[in-house]
């Protein structure tokens, strides 16, 4: 029987339950931080049920390996493949990697996943980017102080360019012959969450409180790491805190233990934070679109169905950063999964984005594809003009 649910994960793995069910525990939670009604728009197979998923929705399995596996995890994997259906290979170590998953998943590069919640939260990352409810590129944006934590912020990263993160650090980032300001600006607006290394004389440079003023406007996740005798100021309430004593600093570097709780903070959050940019996204132009007359209504895969009177539906993809060639490619999917549903279903689509600050360059970029591919972009300041044109 077809699974009603727009987005479905396989679960398999049962020589390590407790990792498996700490996984789907952690799913569950960062889905409904995303407002997702999970009892209604997710449903969880194993082996027995696989079988059943359907082409209506997006599909993610996780196959949490061991040093034994379970044959009929193996067979439901090999049929996965066949389906061509992402599979994410989650293993206790990459050494031995082959002995650990079945032969049809050996060439597929894995992820290790042991207990800790730093590493269970990285593969919940993972999957939640294969069901397209977080994108695929994991920005990050560190904001610092030359004089009192370059060491820190070079650590932090090495440490989570390592985990796949693309981060932006200035004096690795910007190109030689960029507008420095306006790089920095540009690349903040495309990031998941701004990491700020708050020492004494954070506040004293005026960039580092423009891009904290910045990051604020974008409802952008904030996370400080507080330096040992540095007070809460105001803009703290917004942050999610990382505080540090004497013992986590071993002169002006950070130890490890201090570098992973960094980077397991900064895993939670950016879900949390996609989430509150697409909120504030989609209220934005919805409130818009009422103010026009135009019906919107928010569908269980997150994008917005316009009923203009006497028109055609128009499906919006709200877009959070930058649109990039993939989210044009993810808007055809899309388009093509609306259409084997039924003859309701739009048939034309839009990307939303918020174009502040993005680069001149960059726009006149996005306004060379709007006239050259079938999908084009609108920006919530652009969004009543565009209503109106329909």
């Amino acid at each position: 029987m077809p699974v009603p649910s727009p987005y479905q994960v396989v679960l398999l793995g049962q020589t390590r339950p407790a990792v498996r069910d700490a996984l789907r525990k952690t799913l569950v939670a960062r889905m409904r931080e995303m407002d997702l009604d999970v009892d209604a728009h997710v449903v969880f197979l194993d082996a027995s049920d696989a079988r059943a998923l359907t082409q209506a929705g997006p599909a993610v399995c996780a196959f949490v390996g061991g040093y034994s596996y379970d044959a009929m995890d193996a067979a439901t994997v090999a049929w996965l493949v066949d389906d061509a259906v992402l599979i994410l290979p989650l293993v206790e170590s990459l050494d031995g990697y082959k002995s650990q998953v079945p032969k049809s998943l050996r060439p597929i590069h894995g992820k290790v996943l042991s207990d800790t919640a730093e590493s269970v939260e990285s593969a919940v990352g993972l999957i939640m980017e294969g069901l397209g409810l977080l994108r695929r590129t994991r920005r990050l944006f560190i904001s610092y102080r030359r004089t009192e934590a370059s060491d820190a912020a070079h650590q932090l990263y090495d440490l989570l360019d390592d985990r796949g993160f693309d981060v932006f650090l200035d004096t690795r980032k910007v190109r030689p012959g960029d507008p420095f300001q306006e790089e920095l600006l540009h690349r903040l607006s495309d990031s998941d969450v701004l990491i700020i290394l708050d020492t004494d004389g954070f506040l004293e440079s005026e960039w580092t409180r423009e891009e904290l003023a910045q990051a604020q406007a974008m409802a952008l996740g904030i996370l400080q790491v507080q330096w040992p005798g540095v007070g809460r100021p105001a803009y703290a309430a917004l942050c999610t805190v990382v505080p540090l004593d004497a013992a986590d600093l071993d002169g002006k570097r950070l130890t490890d233990d201090a570098l992973h709780r960094v980077g397991h903070q900064t895993e939670t959050l950016r879900a949390r934070s996609i989430a509150a940019r697409y909120t504030s996204l989609v209220g934005s132009f919805d409130a818009i679109a009422e103010q026009e007359g135009v019906p919107s209504t928010v569908q269980p895969t997150r994008y917005l169905e316009l009923a203009p009177p006497g028109k055609d539906p128009v499906a919006v993809i709200p877009t959070v950063g930058v649109p990039e060639t993939l989210s044009y490619q993810d808007v055809e999917a899309l388009l093509s999964r609306l259409a084997s549903d039924g003859a309701a279903a739009p048939s034309r689509a839009v990307i939303l984005y918020d174009p502040v600050p993005v680069r001149p360059r960059w726009k006149q970029h996005l306004d060379w594809l709007d006239g050259h591919l079938p999908v084009q972009t609108v920006t919530v300041s652009g969004a009543e003009a565009w209503l109106r044109s329909l």
